[in-house]
């Protein structure tokens, strides 16, 4: 199940409600979905802390609704979407692939200047059917992670 849709499954209604508990949890996924976008999980784990905090004080409250089911649907959530970001890695892919990238465009360089054109395409083809995608320009050589491997940006 994809990130977003897990979120969709379990989070609160999106109506406005009035309601105390419900803004404030939508507040805190607000942090979270942040914090996620961010790769910053200490953000990311205060903001389900601090909801969970917030359900406990309401749980002693006794409000006869379906607003603290609610609220703890959209907990759970946030666990699931923080197993995920640690499951792929909150650091940034460029920082974790970096060096074995600009390794393998030194040797593709290399192949470049030695008129090696074949060794270079090969380079070139072996990261893209990795995900990243090389470009050649006038200020030099760039690679962007294209998210897919074996596919190119449009």
């Amino acid at each position: 199940m994809a990130a977003e849709e897990a979120d969709a499954a379990e989070a609160p209604d999106a109506r406005p409600s009035g309601s105390p508990l419900m803004d404030s949890v939508r507040a805190h996924q607000e942090a979270f979905g942040c914090a996620v976008a961010g790769r910053d999980v200490e953000s990311a784990v205060r903001a389900i802390l601090d909801l969970d905090q917030e359900l406990q004080a309401w749980s002693r409250d006794t409000l006869q609704s379906d607003e603290l089911d609610r609220g703890r649907a959209a907990l759970r959530a946030r666990v699931v979407r923080l197993g995920q970001l640690a499951e792929g890695g909150a650091r940034d892919p460029r920082q974790v692939l970096g060096p074995f990238v600009e390794a393998v465009l030194g040797i593709r360089a290399e192949a470049r200047a030695d008129g090696r054109w074949h060794d270079a395409d090969v380079a070139r083809d072996r990261l893209t059917n990795l995900g990243v995608e090389v470009r050649d320009g006038p200020n030099g050589t760039e690679w962007v992670l294209t998210g897919e491997p074996g596919k190119r940006p449009c």
